[in-house]
């Protein structure tokens, strides 16, 4: 059914009970939300009941909610080329001075998406992991490299033992040959994904060690392939490439959150790189 799933809502919308038209509306709009939310959630965002959402999938002649969001995960997955989007960008935004506005309103609904979504238990046994872990390694490649390298560069600050994999091949499986049990790998992947990011993940709890993902949805194969899912909102509508700016919320986060779980230490370690500093004078 895949791609045909919307087009047998639309079909069916005209006949549809008031309350299974506002579902049908939410899951058209939002419909990239979906393989992330249960029905509960879906109901509680729109005032129904999660049986009212159930019924929904069944009266457009679905099994019921799973199916729905198999169908509509189908459809996510298949992310379009950076030309294609490149191209809807151009046919959408006419003008430069509309183009900032729409990056502005993008940005802070990705926000506003991952804060609904956050899930405060899953953040902070990350940060228990990564605190007590016997070396981090942090792993982004392509446009995710900037935002491992931005991990790497404050999470050593923080006196964490940390190691950088910033390109896939035979050096990032290298790297990782050295993973023990007690290490832990945090993996920043977003569509489309990376071949050699999911075979590291799969790798790396072969080895023992412990998997964190940031990335734009659990029920992704990097999701899917995390012991801790860190869920950032990566949508970019009008754009050809993901919107970063969530994520970075997210990694500032934890930087903050493993500076207070571990007040001592981080303030040694930066205690002695203001002497490294001193020494060498290296600022003006």
């Amino acid at each position: 059914m895949a791609a045909a799933v919307f087009q047998i809502i639309e079909e069916k919308m005209n006949g549809l009970s008031a309350g299974h038209k506002t579902i049908a509306e939410y899951i058209l709009q939002n419909y990239k939300d979906i393989p992330s939310l249960s029905a509960q959630e879906i109901g509680e965002r729109i005032g129904v009941s999660d049986a009212s959402v159930i019924r929904f999938c069944q009266t457009i002649g679905l099994s019921g909610y799973s199916q729905l969001k198999e169908e509509i995960y189908e459809i996510v997955k298949q992310e379009e080329p950076p030309s294609l989007k490149m191209q809807k960008t151009f046919n959408t935004v006419r003008e430069k001075n509309g183009a900032v506005a729409q990056v502005f309103r993008d940005t802070l609904l990705n926000v506003e998406k991952t804060l609904a979504a956050f899930d405060n238990q899953v953040f902070a046994t990350a940060v228990e992991k990564l605190s007590k872990a016997n070396r981090v390694y942090l792993l982004g490649v392509g446009s995710c490299a900037s935002l491992a390298e931005f991990l790497a560069f404050h999470f050593k600050r923080l006196g964490l033992p940390v190691e950088k994999i910033v390109s896939g091949g035979f050096w990032m499986f290298e790297t990782l040959s050295t993973l023990h049990p007690g290490d832990v790998l945090v993996v920043i992947s977003y569509p489309r994904y990376s071949r050699d990011t999911l075979k590291s993940m799969r790798f790396a709890r072969q080895k023992g060690a412990l998997v964190i993902a940031i990335t734009d949805n659990k029920h992704s194969p990097i999701g899917q392939n995390a012991d801790l899912p860190i869920i950032a909102k990566s949508t970019n509508p009008t754009g050809f490439a993901n919107s970063y700016a969530a994520t970075m919320v997210i990694c500032d986060a934890l930087v903050l959150s493993i500076a207070l779980e571990n007040k001592e230490k981080a303030a040694h370690a930066l205690a002695n790189l203001d002497e490294v500093n001193k020494e060498f004078d290296f600022y003006l």
